[in-house]
């Protein structure tokens, strides 16, 4: 039963974030990469802050925690978040995304290196490679044929930044997993949201004008601020925690694998879409590959060593 809910958790998790890359590209029509991030931060610490308040639980008593939450917020949303909002206006969604799906492998990497209950084993392995292959025949056609003809200079400088975003979410993860003590939900993520809006928002005043766009911007790019606030960040950060602190920093990470898969349901449901055999495929390698590493289905004649290092 406790493998079924951790799964369970991962999927909503997975829904929560999977619309995000679809909400940045809306919100940067009228609105500046550093003002998004400055804004969808500010708004979701305060939904969260309000539940807080009414459950009577104080920040300052975990002064300790501060710190951690100040270097967790640089890797975990400030970094990511705003490269990830200059990447898509260079280079397609698609292939944010497909380069974002790296996270995984860069976490077992760094997990193995810094976490003791968490060492590469075969099956760990194996599951983030399946579904690494998984995202692979997902995306990649795509992504070549949206590269004809395009500015490979431009292009370059959206992947580079693609790739930046996805090693600090898995240096972030696996700080939270090594250095934050068991504290009230919902105290790490403010805290951490609170922290990072120390350097988030001089840093849009004195590269952007956020007061003019928030005046001018139009219905559609408040929406994509508001997806990603809510959706985003409110309610993600909440599972994102709970799953790391139950599962480890390897499940958590696995997420980033299933982001296009409710992207592409998303698009089924309300865009009209429809599915093909690509998707099919690739699909079930994903899952498969959650299912593997998070030891809900063990693969055939093979035991779950320790890889040696």
């Amino acid at each position: 039963m406790k493998l079924h809910k951790g799964l369970f958790e991962i999927l909503l998790l997975s829904m929560l974030w999977g619309p995000s890359f679809l909400f940045i590209k809306i919100a940067v029509g009228d609105i500046a990469p550093l003002t998004i991030t400055a804004l969808r931060t500010l708004i979701g610490v305060l939904l969260l802050y309000i539940v807080l308040k009414f459950r009577k639980v104080h920040l300052w008593k975990h002064r300790k925690l501060w710190f951690h939450c100040f270097v967790i917020g640089i890797f975990a949303n400030g970094i990511p978040w705003i490269c990830f909002n200059f990447a898509v206006q260079t280079i397609p969604t698609s292939l944010s995304a497909l380069i974002n799906g790296t996270t995984p492998v860069l976490t077992i990497i760094l997990a193995n290196i810094f976490l003791k209950d968490e060492q590469l084993t075969w099956g760990r392995g194996i599951g983030a490679t399946v579904g690494l292959v998984g995202f692979c025949v997902l995306f990649l056609p795509t992504v070549f044929s949206s590269l004809q003809g395009t500015d490979l200079a431009v292009d370059m400088r959206g992947i580079l930044l693609s790739f930046i975003g996805a090693s600090s979410y898995a240096v972030g993860i696996v700080y939270v997993r090594k250095n934050f003590p068991s504290v009230p939900p919902l105290v790490a993520p403010v805290i951490q949201l609170f922290s990072s809006l120390l350097y988030l928002i001089p840093l849009a005043f004195i590269f952007e004008s956020p007061l003019l766009m928030i005046q001018t911007a139009s219905l559609s790019s408040w929406f994509g601020v508001l997806g990603l606030a809510v959706f985003g960040t409110a309610f993600a950060f909440i599972m994102y925690y709970r799953i790391i602190e139950r599962q480890g920093a390897t499940a958590v990470s696995t997420v980033t694998y299933l982001l296009p898969v409710f992207g592409t349901i998303l698009g089924v449901t309300f865009l009209k879409e429809t599915l093909d055999v690509q998707f099919l495929i690739a699909a079930i390698l994903i899952f498969s590959g959650v299912l593997i590493v998070n030891s809900v289905i063990s693969v055939p004649f093979l035991k779950r060593n320790k890889i040696a290092t």
